[in-house]
């Protein structure tokens, strides 16, 4: 590795640093309600972000998740590709285990569930690398994101109803996760450190 290729290197080290800001992505939407019993007991909530720009996205390092459930225990939310076929989706890889999973405490009734909290007093859900990295990937791929609630235990009769009444029932993600940098910055910076180099070891030579 040349001197100038050692400079690009330990900038794109410091560039790393700094360069990667934080983006959060949020939306809310009224729960479609839609479910659907086979390997999986599993109800379709809807599909995000997709008016919103995901090109800068990264990892998913953190996320809040609010949904409005009832008879649940353990149920996980997924993030993924796909709004029709949860057993089809799953086990073609389409579907991400974000992490989260929701229990009522009064079984009988729809509750409004937000875990881990709520923003203003809870610090996000830490989403692990594997997933962060492939839920990541896909907002900034696709541009939208699919949610679903599903449990393997098949005598769950979980719901994730649309509404209740007249009343619209809601789910709300929140995603926080690192921005990737323009690729023009990383090429101009180390076109910077090659040039710096240069002309520091044409000074020393002079």
């Amino acid at each position: 590795m040349t001197r100038a290729n050692h400079a690009c290197f330990a900038l794109l080290i410091l560039l790393s640093s700094t360069a990667f800001g934080e983006i959060t992505l949020q939306e809310t939407k009224q729960q479609s309600g839609i479910a659907e019993q086979g390997t999986y007991r599993a109800v379709y909530l809807g599909r995000l972000f997709g008016t919103q720009d995901t090109s800068q996205i990264g990892q998913i390092t953190g996320m809040y998740g609010q949904v409005s459930i009832q008879r649940a225990t353990n149920v996980t939310l997924y993030g993924g590709d796909g709004g029709v076929g949860f057993d089809t989706l799953i086990s073609q890889g389409k579907m991400i285990d974000t992490g989260l999973r929701f229990s009522n405490t009064n079984q009988s009734s729809v509750e409004s569930i937000f875990l881990p909290g709520a923003p203003v007093f809870t610090a996000p859900f830490s989403v692990n690398a594997a997933a962060g990295t492939a839920l990541g990937n896909l907002l900034r791929n696709k541009g939208s994101m699919d949610f679903w609630l599903a449990t393997t235990d098949q005598t769950s009769t979980f719901t994730a109803p649309s509404s209740v009444g007249a009343t619209p029932k809601n789910f709300y993600v929140q995603f926080r996760g690192t921005a990737v940098p323009e690729p023009a910055s990383w090429l101009l910076g180390c076109t910077a450190a090659g040039m710096g180099w240069l002309r520091l070891r044409r000074k020393s030579k002079a």
